[in-house]
């Protein structure tokens, strides 16, 4: 009979601790411990697949944002992080190879903090979307094949701020981000330069992780809504769009770790714009895999 009872409230002991158990670090909100420094590689494939107005089916897939990424704990509320990378993709229309997106993407410097509660934190901060050189394409009048560089050649300011909170082992939270400074894409053809305009995202995100140490996997819901945007002196309206992500953590040794993302993402409004190509855009949907090789010293 002894024995039983033991079982049992060792049975009970275990299941309690696993239920209120501190959960790992959010890998959402992920923010490098202080006075460390972490450096990643990374690499992702996006699949942008979309219905041009009196077009046909178009695509824009290829190998997207890989790259280093490195950040320090400046302290135990803030981080700072710079984020270097290069994208080659291919633009199709009507399964013909229409355009090449290819080379350095935007330059990101951001700024991540914290203000931690009791089983909660309170999280803010600011990125910063940087062109280092000017937007550019090849297209011509005759209609040949463009090839678009990476970089938007302008300077994007987004600030965020969010909450998360410890439920048994694992974090749930939500995020809200706006592009508060969106300066405008000038792109440099045969034809003269033309300007992008407008379209400031908002995000608001939710997302559950559970800890399964050392590592965890989580899920998000995403909510996006751009503003209207203008190519030229043509405008157009702006519009609205969901995703889910699905990722994981995991522990590798003691400093290093690896986390893979999927992401799918589609469109709920017609009569968008194109950036590459200036089109009005009927549907379109999306998914990525993304890959990081995490080391922290």
């Amino acid at each position: 009979m002894s024995i039983k009872l033991n079982l049992i409230t060792l049975s009970i002991s275990a299941f309690s601790a696993l239920a209120y158990a501190e959960p790992s670090p959010s890998e959402f909100f992920y923010q490098t411990p202080a006075h460390k420094t972490v450096a990643t590689i990374q690499a992702g494939y996006m699949d942008r697949e979309y219905k041009v107005t009196n077009v046909g089916n178009a695509s824009d897939a290829g190998l997207s944002n890989a790259g280093l990424r490195w950040e320090h704990g400046v302290n135990e509320h803030m981080s700072v992080e710079g984020v270097i990378s290069y994208s080659y993709r291919t633009i199709k229309y009507t399964g013909k190879d229409n355009g090449q997106v290819n080379g350095l993407d935007n330059v990101q410097v951001n700024f991540k903090g914290t203000c931690p509660g009791i089983g909660w934190r309170w999280r803010y901060g600011l990125y910063n979307s940087i062109g280092l050189t000017p937007a550019s394409s090849s297209a011509t009048n005759t209609g040949t094949t463009a090839k678009y560089n990476g970089s938007t050649g302008s300077y994007t300011l987004t600030p965020y701020t969010g909450f998360d909170f410890d439920v048994g082992a694992g974090i749930l939270g939500a995020k809200v981000s706006y592009d508060l400074v969106k300066h405008d894409t000038v792109i440099h053809d045969s034809s003269g330069p033309i300007a992008f305009g407008g379209g400031q995202d908002l995000i608001v995100s939710v997302f559950y992780e559970l800890s399964i140490e050392p590592s965890l996997v989580g899920v998000a819901l995403n909510y996006t809504n751009e503003n209207g945007t203008f190519i030229g002196t043509n405008s157009q309206s702006g519009w609205a769009g969901y995703g889910a992500k699905i990722y994981a953590r995991f522990g590798y040794l003691d400093n290093w770790q690896i986390v893979p993302s999927f992401t799918y993402d589609w469109n709920a409004t017609k009569s968008n714009r194109d950036m590459y190509a200036a089109n009005y855009i009927d549907s379109e949907n999306s998914w990525r895999a993304d890959l990081k090789l995490r080391y922290t010293f």
